[in-house]
């Protein structure tokens, strides 16, 4: 959703890759454009369940109940947006985990690093 109110929900998006902008702003073109498109996993399944945020989908809402136990708070989606980002961390460290990426690679490393400050973060609203 975007804007002001709930009168659009995005299930499909397309994204064309023409340009590389450089640090001046100047654009150049890729030497291989190409266009992304997709729907996703999770909005596939908010559409399929009748829900209008993928985080209110069968798949995060045990992820969400476990961080409100842990801070003690029950979630309101309202103001629920820290617990949302932190079922979304765990998420995507789950992802990244079991794709059975080297973990010890530097890049893995500053990733995870990132993710725990996020989460942190997170927490310290919740």
């Amino acid at each position: 959703m975007g804007g002001d109110g709930d009168r659009f929900l995005e299930i499909w998006n397309l994204v064309f890759m023409q340009y590389e902008r450089s640090a001046d702003g100047k654009l150049s073109p890729l030497p291989k454009p190409s266009i992304d498109t997709g729907m996703g996993l999770e909005r596939v399944t908010a559409i399929l369940q009748g829900t209008l945020a993928t985080t209110t989908a069968h798949f995060f809402m045990p992820l969400i109940s476990e961080v409100a136990k842990l801070c003690g708070k029950p979630y309101i989606y309202e103001s629920g947006a820290s617990y949302r980002v932190i079922s979304d961390h765990i998420r995507s460290v789950t992802f990244f985990a079991s794709s059975g990426y080297d973990i010890l690679t530097k890049k893995a490393v500053a990733t995870c690093f990132a993710v725990s400050y996020a989460v942190r973060s997170a927490m310290d609203t919740c």
